[in-house]
């Protein structure tokens, strides 16, 4: 897919490690849409390589080197996918100066604050960030109710169970199974205290 230029949004995946940036790139292909990849380089899988046709490598410090790219590669939509171990960046990695200046207006040094810095450097640069999830809707559950049968409200299993003490409805135990007739179903019925013995005289 081209740029945006010709009103299209163009696609960006900022790749951290495990797998769910090459779900998201499968699911995003399944729609006819090439996003270009941006692997982290401390963290993205060298995979990477050989499953984007547009891949960029760069250091998690190069916040600077990032906007760039986007701005070269005409992004205007961009999807954070995969972890990234943020402690790195004040400790190991040497962020640029931008990210230093951002750090350093940070009032906590925590991965929620740094991902919202992170946010609103990009769209003050016009980059929308979306939704991780957002080539995967097809793939997620959505509401409502998703067996053959729905769930047995509570005020449905009041009304079955009837007017009994709170005790009694606590010791409701499960019955025999009768999937085998009715599905995966299973018949409730109220527990009852056995009835004592009698113990009697002894020979």
């Amino acid at each position: 897919m081209d740029s945006n230029r010709n009103g299209q949004d163009r696609y960006a995946i900022v790749a951290g490690n495990g797998r769910f940036p090459f779900l998201v790139l499968e699911a995003a292909r399944e729609q006819a849409i090439e996003p270009v990849v941006f692997a982290i380089q401390e963290e993205a899988s060298p995979e990477l390589a050989g499953a984007a046709r547009a891949i960029h490598w760069l250091s998690l410090g190069e916040i600077a080197k990032l906007l760039d790219l986007l701005a070269a590669e005409r992004v205007n939509k961009v999807l954070l996918a995969g972890q990234v171990k943020h402690a790195q960046l004040f400790s190991s990695i040497q962020p640029d100066a931008m990210l230093r200046r951002a750090l350093g207006d940070l009032e906590r040094k925590n991965t929620d604050s740094l991902l919202s810095a992170l946010v609103r450097m990009l769209e003050q640069h016009g980059v929308e960030v979306v939704d991780s999830t957002h080539f995967l809707k097809p793939l997620l559950a959505g509401a409502g109710t998703l067996t053959r049968r729905s769930p047995i409200l509570p005020s449905r299993m009041t009304s079955l169970m009837g007017a009994r003490s709170p005790s009694t409805l606590l010791v409701w135990t499960l019955a025999r199974p009768s999937w085998f007739r009715t599905g995966l179903a299973w018949r409730l019925r109220p527990w009852k205290a056995p009835t004592p013995r009698s113990s009697g005289p002894r020979n």
